[in-house]
């Protein structure tokens, strides 16, 4: 594998990279969001939880940017 070879493989693998960070962050803005609309239906913490995966730290966070 030639310099360029090796190059173009770098690059490859860093938008690879990218592109997964980016889908990963989307998704927990996604369980961010469902948080917030099972807050404002007075869910159950542990429910919340439960369906997003999310830890009770980052609910509660949540609860107090809603309230």
């Amino acid at each position: 594998m030639d310099i360029m070879e090796k190059a173009i493989a770098t690059y490859e693998a860093e938008l690879d990279y990218a592109h997964f960070r980016g889908m990963e962050a989307g998704m927990d803005a996604g369980m961010e969001k469902a948080a917030r609309n099972l807050l404002a239906e007075n869910t159950a913490l542990d429910l919340i939880q439960k369906v997003t995966g999310l830890s009770i730290e980052t609910i509660e966070h949540l609860k107090t940017q809603i309230n």
